[in-house]
């Protein structure tokens, strides 16, 4: 009897090998790499804000907008100091504890919600900077970093813009081409535009 099962295992095992042990393998067609797109050739700065389509047109995720609630401090009478990042942009603004005076329609003590916008016009290649809310005042001034890696330009140009929205040309602070932002002082809340000098 042991002479039988000795060469049954042996069978068995040698089938289980090869029916389990062995890897099925089928033919593969090649890949067709006609319809593959090429990405698009990168020309400039990358920006985390925008991206392309299928056919090629510049899109974006404007307008793109923060805020930060500042609150009293009593011990000092005076506002906290804030930041305010507008993400996914370099744009920032921020200000310095007890700079802060609220507008007239909110008592001082109560909490202020700061707003930072921006919107991007593609027609006029121009970006919007809005804060608020309109009356605050800044003493020292707040300081603003503005991104305009958006624009298609190397030589942006700074505008204030007033309640008539007139566009008053401006000087940055500073200005960083390589980086593509600049920075301004603010006195009390406007809006401003970067666009194509």
């Amino acid at each position: 009897m042991k002479r039988f099962y000795k060469p049954m295992i042996l069978a068995i095992a040698a089938f289980s090998f090869a029916f389990f042990g062995c890897e099925k393998t089928e033919l593969v067609a090649p890949v067709d790499h006609t319809d593959i797109k090429e990405p698009v050739p990168f020309l400039g700065k990358k920006n985390k804000n925008r991206w392309v389509d299928e056919d090629n047109q510049s899109n974006s995720q404007y307008p793109l907008s923060a805020s930060s609630v500042v609150k009293f401090h009593a011990p000092h009478n005076q506002y906290r100091g804030a930041s305010v990042d507008l993400e996914p942009t370099q744009s920032v603004l921020s200000f310095d504890g007890g700079a802060l005076t609220p507008p007239a329609e909110i008592p001082y003590g109560d909490p202020v919600t700061i707003t930072f916008q921006v919107d991007y016009n593609p027609v006029t290649n121009e970006l919007t900077f809005t804060f608020g809310p309109h009356g605050c005042q800044f003493s020292p001034a707040a300081e603003v970093k503005l991104d305009w890696s958006e624009l298609d330009t190397d030589t942006p140009v700074l505008y204030y813009i007033d309640e008539n929205d007139n566009y008053i040309e401006q000087q940055p602070e500073q200005i960083n081409y390589q980086g593509r932002w600049m920075i301004i002082t603010v006195d009390h809340f406007s809006r401003y535009a970067v666009a194509h000098g």
